[in-house]
């Protein structure tokens, strides 16, 4: 049986990010249009869990990075260019769950969501939800070869995309 390694867990794990925000972006942007604010709760809500879920995948990815740096086609740029791209994701993500978890404590006791300020969360989460997108393109110029499902690299890969 396998071994799951850290690179397994970020993998699977990066998805949350990639798929979720843009998901709760668009539940949000719903909830707006039709004034619902169980709905803009409910969007509020998954925003704060899916920045603790990006704030995951960017934890996986220091593991994931020591697994792979040392192996011979492992290409530096390419693994730094993906981490950059993470980060940055994630430290946008995170502002975003806090301002949605403030747009939810301004709402407790009964009164609605305000609507200028889930709006400025939407914005949060689209520029997000492009970067989140972007650091998996980055990530998914990485070669996979750790999962032992791809053969190494030979010389003739030297000139192929990662």
């Amino acid at each position: 049986m396998p071994t799951i390694t850290p690179a397994h867990v970020h993998i699977l794990v990066n998805h949350i990010p990639i798929i979720g925000l843009p998901l709760i972006a668009l539940l949000l942007l719903w909830g707006l249009a039709r004034g619902q604010d169980a709905v803009l709760r409910a969007a509020l809500l998954g925003t704060v869990l899916i920045a603790a879920g990006t704030w995951l995948t960017d934890f996986t990815g220091d593991g994931a990075k020591d697994d792979i740096r040392h192996l011979a086609w492992a290409e530096k740029d390419v693994i730094t260019a993906h981490e950059d791209a993470g980060d940055r994701a994630n430290i946008l993500a995170i502002i975003t769950g806090v301002a949605a978890l403030g747009t939810l404590v301004l709402a407790r006791g009964g009164r609605p969501v305000r609507r200028p300020v889930a709006t400025g969360v939407l914005g949060l989460l689209v520029v997000s939800a492009a970067l989140a997108g972007w650091a998996g393109w980055q990530g998914g110029k990485i070669r996979h070869a750790e999962f032992g499902l791809t053969p190494p690299p030979t010389a003739a890969d030297s000139t192929a995309p990662h």
